[in-house]
């Protein structure tokens, strides 16, 4: 009875206050499947999950804003004031000192690494950050710097940018068990399996490769701020790791997945290569000159539509299709709002970056694109000849069920099969937000990779080329930039 009337009083606009809460949290992950959301606790490290109950309520929460949040009655807030979710679930802060879920409970195997026993620690903790801290201070240090609308589990847990697919590989069959009758047809639709990728992110690869390594979570919404909050994290990462060997302190790595690298190509103009000790500028499937996807977003789900409706597919299954397909990318949907208006080609933001750019003394840089739109594919199992087939068991008859994926013609995969109204849309122009071109700088060397916007968040040949060129090699697929940008 007592989580009915709290569901009650959530839905019709949390008309009860909130007692005692205070602004404790922020949010690190959302999954629009169920409508839960998981927030990390800054003092603490410890995370939670909390469910809200009512949709449109929920659509106004995005990763990196505050939440309020009261542990003894279980609720959570958005102002305050007024509660209007349940948590649903509460996890201990780590034992050994990370923030959270940012701690992957999944590692890989290291050869002649000793990491130390407190790695990785809570580190900038207004921020939510994480710092490990390499045993060989020798060692280059690297600052990480998140997306739009992405938290630091962009680097420690990949999974939570929710397009995790496997749309490289077809599901398997699936085995529904036995049944006392025969079946055919339809049985379900669905998309592609999802990958098991937070053991391969980036935060945990390049602390086993004995770097120091640090990010944290800007504050959601426009470029400001989180530029704001860049500041704070770049200056007090050049203090800890001077600490670690004053005398010689290690040299830094500033690298950046999507609006991250322009964050950092900012805080260069300001601040300069840092007395030297700035050596590498990285970004991954960075906007440089802008994506045109910011300014298409009800261009996208309308083409989107418009493709089902010319599908030639029984209506039962295009409807079911159709719905399922505008539900998986609602998360792309929600990255395309008015902070993404700041990444249009010639906006101000960009204009004001580029002018008086060049590149800093001392510092190389490399660049990383992508030319794969494709986030996942659209099946429909269909029952196989063998699931009407009788089978015998004594003098028993029964039925051996099982459903056979089969991709969706002319409509999958996405977002492919999407008409390319933007180019980042295109199969070989783009990564499904920012084109490869785009991605370039004139003064970088650039590696082009067959991978979409999240895939590179996870991919081991990214990450052990740029753990090669962080150890003085450098790749040999890694040529200077030989394209102008658009």
């Amino acid at each position: 009875m007592k989580r009915l009337l709290f569901l009650i009083v959530a839905l019709i606009g949390c008309s009860q206050p909130l007692r005692a809460a205070t602004p404790c949290c922020g949010v690190t992950a959302i999954d629009v499947r169920t409508g839960t959301a998981t927030a990390v606790e800054t003092a603490t490290g410890r995370t939670f999950e909390f469910h809200i109950p009512n949709p449109r309520l929920f659509a106004t929460v995005r990763v990196g804003m505050p939440v309020y949040a009261n542990f003894s009655t279980k609720q959570v807030s958005l102002d305050g004031k007024t509660p209007c979710g349940e948590i649903t679930q509460i996890n201990p802060a780590p034992a050994r000192g990370g923030v959270g879920a940012m701690a992957p409970s999944v590692r890989l195997p290291v050869a002649a690494v000793a990491m130390p026993a407190s790695c990785p620690q809570a580190w900038l903790a207004s921020y939510g950050g994480v710092i490990c801290r390499s045993a060989d201070p020798r060692r280059p240090a690297i600052l990480l710097f998140h997306g739009l609308h992405q938290s630091a589990e962009t680097w420690t847990k990949p999974s939570s940018t929710l397009y995790n697919f496997d749309h490289r590989h077809t599901p398997p069959t699936a085995e529904l068990g036995t049944h006392s009758g025969p079946n055919t047809g339809v049985y379900k639709v669905g998309e592609s399996a999802k990958l098991e990728v937070d053991q391969l992110n980036w935060f945990d690869y390049l602390r086993q490769q004995n770097f120091t390594v640090a990010t944290w979570s800007q504050p959601y919404g426009s470029f400001e701020p989180a530029y704001i909050s860049a500041l704070a994290a770049f200056d007090q990462f050049v203090k800890d790791t001077a600490a670690m060997n004053p005398s010689n302190p290690p040299p830094i790595v500033l690298m950046g997945h999507s609006r991250g690298g322009l964050l950092i190509r900012k805080l260069l103009k300001e601040r300069g290569n840092a007395g030297g000790r700035i050596r590498w500028v990285i970004t991954l499937h960075t906007p440089h000159h802008g994506s045109e996807v910011a300014r298409a977003p009800q261009d996208l789900a309308e083409q989107m539509t418009e493709l089902f409706s010319n599908a030639q597919l029984p209506q039962e299954i295009k409807n079911t299709a159709k719905q399922l397909a505008l539900q998986m990318v609602s998360p792309l949907n929600q990255m395309i709002d008015e902070g993404s208006h700041e990444l249009a080609p010639g906006s101000p933001l960009l204009q004001s970056i580029e002018s008086g750019e060049g590149p800093v003394e001392g510092v190389k840089y490399y660049t990383f694109g992508g030319v794969s739109p494709t986030l996942y594919r659209l099946y429909t199992w269909v029952f196989t000849p063998m699931s009407s087939v009788v089978q015998f068991k004594g003098t028993e008859t029964y039925y051996k069920w099982e459903a056979k994926p089969v991709e969706i013609p002319g409509v999958s995969p996405m977002l492919d099969r999407v008409r390319a109204i933007v180019p980042e849309i295109k199969s070989g122009s783009g990564d499904s937000l920012v084109t490869d071109v785009s991605a370039r700088l004139a003064y970088s060397k650039h590696e082009t990779d067959n991978l979409n916007h999240a895939e590179v968040l996870w991919d081991r040949a990214v990450q052990q080329k740029v753990a090669a060129i962080l150890s003085g090699g450098s790749p040999r697929s890694l040529t200077p930039k030989l394209l102008s940008p658009r």
